[in-house]
Order: C-alpha cells, then structure tokens, then sequence
C-alpha cells in the first residue's frame, strides 16, 4: 500500500538504506506488483571507512562492520545483476554532488538536476562530518 501511494503521486519512488540490499528480492516483486519498473544507484563506500563510521557511531565490532559492509555490497550486485543500476563513488557523491547526480540521471534517462534555490541546504548539510571517517 505504501508504494503504490508513493507510485501514485508522482510514479516514482526511492529511499536509501544500506540494508536494503538483503531485502530486494521482497521490495522487486513489490514493484513487480505495482507493474513499476526498478533502478538502482549502488552507492560503495570505502569498507575501511564504513567500519570506522559503525564502530563510532554504533559500537561495533570491527569483524561484524566489515562482515556487513561485504554482505551489503555483494547483496547489491547480485540481486540488481542484469537491472538498470549505477553504481557510484561515495566520496565523489560528496566531492561532486551536482556531476555524480547528473551522471546518474544520464544513466537513467532522466533532466539533470535543477541548480539549488538561493537559501537552500547544500548538499553537504546532509552529512555528519563527525561520522564521514577516511582510511
């Protein structure tokens, strides 16, 4: 129900979470329901700085944050083989939002992104530096 509400108010819906790939075979055959095409923006980090982001933020074991770093990403590729995907940079996400959104949107056939309204959030707003570690 939720997505056919999101699909019905503009045909288009995304979220982000990097669990999301051990799910995708229950969120593609919802989509299939809803007769909704998928896509995929495969964002990778840095499995160093994932584990040192989870280790600080959630107290984790180093073992257990390079473990789900890996069975995230391999989740993510196999489940979106042979769909429309693309698979980005994090870092260059953050570097370069603006040029890494409209590659994404080249990718998919969709406008490049409008520039930001005077006054508006950047997109760098979004991250906490506190957690954004590099190796």
């Amino acid at each position: 129900q939720l997505l056919a509400a999101r699909l019905a108010r503009t045909g288009q819906f995304g979220f982000k979470d990097p669990r999301v790939p051990r799910l995708l075979p229950f969120w593609q055959r919802a989509m299939a329901e809803e007769e909704a095409d998928d896509a995929y923006v495969i964002a990778v980090r840095h499995p160093l700085s994932v584990i040192d982001s989870l280790t600080a933020r959630d107290g984790l074991d180093v073992r257990r944050s390079g473990w789900l770093w890996l069975t995230h990403i391999l989740c993510a590729l196999h489940y979106t083989a042979g769909r429309p995907r693309v698979v980005v940079d994090y870092d260059r996400v953050i570097a370069a939002p603006e040029r890494e959104l409209a590659r994404i949107g080249q990718a998919f056939g969709l406008p490049s992104p409008a520039p930001a309204a005077a006054g508006a959030p950047s997109y760098g707003e979004f991250v906490s530096a506190a957690l954004r570690l590099t190796p």
